[in-house]
């Protein structure tokens, strides 16, 4: 089935019914317990069932509110037998990690948890959703974790440097940010938002001082945004024609958010948190009286098993990496034997556009021409704005 997805969706890619015909992705989950648990598990399931049916009754309010009582889960030997059913088509299901992204999951844990681990592993992954050529293209982008990483030291070392290098400047943004910003945030306090347009020379003579405002912000825990637009302010009016000569004026939109609350959230909050503690005591104290005798195992102490196994052809990074590795070692090769090296940075780099018309690699077996990009300009964000051609000695 696999297959023929693939098929129809690469026959049917350049054509109006491409929508029809989406890439397909299979990811396998598979949740994993001991015999002993699922056994347990099993004659829980029987007493929790015989428990509402008798309710049921009682009540008189339907036989199709009544749960199924299952035959294996009333007796512990075809409760076993139905596992040893599951292990011996074990490794047969163990095969699809071969073919497909295949996520094995400890369920001896709570639901919750197990719960969990089944969103964190289904998440979506760009290196197994996307097609090789659109993640090729977008693989350079940094991501967002990785910004966020490092983005609390480079806060600190932007200030330090503001309060050692720029002093003055940074003097200045501080005496805005005190006579014009503070009480717009006091005013705000409640509602967890302030914003402030200011038309003040500062920021359009020296744009620095934009960054020093957001910094500054930053790093007092509020989330600040900025935004400049451009006003048109008229200067002159010819009376005769009706022409309106104007000048441009720049306007520095500041906005600010903040975690706030209400004055009565406090006390909400509080009895919130209180009503849910007593609801989750209540909820425990019924299942362990249903449960009975088959009380639920207690958390394991060792480590879940949990573990992920992405087939090698469809690991688009792996491949990616394993394509940069090999095109260094061309690249070494080639300058270490007595050949020549030419090298010539493409349009992209040199007038900082887009770089266009260049493939990823390429070879000749025959000339033992080798073709390699790297960016000689990691600023253009050309992706491969060098082109090294390594001439071998025999070529």
């Amino acid at each position: 089935m696999m297959e023929k997805l693939r098929y129809l969706h690469t026959k049917y890619m350049d054509t109006p019914f491409a929508a029809r015909f989406p890439r397909p992705t299979f990811k396998v989950v598979m949740l994993y317990v001991d015999e002993e648990t699922s056994i347990n598990r099993q004659m829980q399931r029987a007493e929790l069932a015989q428990a509402h049916n008798r309710r049921v009754k009682d009540a008189g309010v339907g036989e199709q509110q009544l749960q199924e009582e299952r035959s294996t889960d009333v007796a512990p030997e075809k409760a076993r037998k139905r596992y040893q059913i599951f292990k011996q088509h074990y490794p047969a299901v163990l095969r699809l990690k071969q073919f497909f992204p295949f996520h094995l999951i400890d369920a001896s844990y709570s639901l919750s948890d197990t719960q969990e681990q089944i969103t964190q592993e289904l998440r979506y992954q760009s290196s197994l959703d996307l097609g090789e050529e659109t993640y090729s293209a977008i693989r350079h982008l940094p991501l967002a974790k990785d910004l966020q990483q490092t983005a609390r030291q480079q806060l600190v070392s932007r200030l330090e440097g503001y309060c050692r290098q720029q002093r003055p400047l940074f003097g200045q943004v501080l005496g805005l940010v005190q006579q014009h910003v503070v009480p717009l945030l006091q005013q705000g306090a409640l509602s967890g938002a302030a914003e402030w347009v200011s038309q003040h020379d500062l920021f359009t003579k020296h744009p620095v001082c934009i960054d020093m405002l957001l910094d500054v912000l930053s790093d007092r825990g509020f989330v600040a945004h900025y935004v400049q637009e451009v006003m048109a302010v008229p200067v002159n009016f010819n009376t005769v024609t009706g022409a309106i000569t104007t000048r441009t004026q720049p306007l520095h939109r500041f906005r600010f958010t903040f975690d706030a609350s209400g004055v009565r959230d406090a006390s909400a909050l509080k009895a919130l948190e209180i009503a849910a503690r007593i609801t989750e005591a209540a909820r425990s104290n019924i299942a362990a009286a249903q449960a009975g005798s088959f009380s639920s195992r207690p958390l394991p102490a060792a480590a879940p098993i949990t573990e992920s196994f992405i087939p090698e052809h469809l690991d688009l990074e792996a491949k990616m990496r394993a394509q940069d590795r090999s095109l260094k070692r061309v690249a070494m090769a080639g300058r270490s034997s007595s050949g020549a090296a030419v090298s010539s940075s493409c349009d992209g780099c040199s007038s900082g556009s887009t770089c266009t018309g260049h493939d990823s690699s390429s070879s000749s077996a025959a000339e033992g021409v080798f073709v390699i990009h790297r960016c000689l300009k990691p600023e253009t964000n050309c992706g491969h704005a060098e082109e090294l051609q390594v001439v071998a000695a025999t070529g």
